[in-house]
């Protein structure tokens, strides 16, 4: 059985892949990669009664002047995976709540920085 964290990264890109299309990407993005941009963060996962507690942070990078551009792509991560169910590669993920989300100026870079995290329940089926 393939871990949960890894399929559940899975159905969190099928899930935005039509609403953001090519803007989720990887892990690690390329150093030319267009903006905006989302690509994973940090996942931690822990036992829970009923399989597994699944904590997913969501980077967004945005050159747009002003934080407006991150907002709009971190509401549409939001309001897609809120309490949405799906099942695959013998796991079932409901996604509880939106812990945290954030948005900062990078000045180093000149970019908007927005920070979301997620918390999963995972169960095998």
């Amino acid at each position: 059985m393939a871990s949960p964290a890894i399929v559940m990264k899975e159905c969190i890109s099928l899930a935005l892949d039509t609403p953001l299309g090519s803007t989720v990407g990887t892990a690690h993005p390329a150093p030319d990669q267009a903006l905006p941009y989302v690509n994973w963060g940090e996942t931690d996962v822990s036992d829970s009664p009923v399989g597994y507690e699944i904590t997913a942070t969501l980077h967004t990078w945005s050159s747009f002047e002003g934080p407006d551009e991150v907002e709009a792509i971190q509401h549409i991560i939001r309001t897609t995976l809120a309490a949405t169910t799906v099942t695959r590669s013998s796991w079932t993920f409901v996604f509880l709540l939106e812990e945290f989300c954030t948005v900062l100026f990078d000045p180093n870079e000149t970019d908007w920085h927005g920070v979301q995290r997620f918390k999963v329940l995972a169960t095998a089926v």
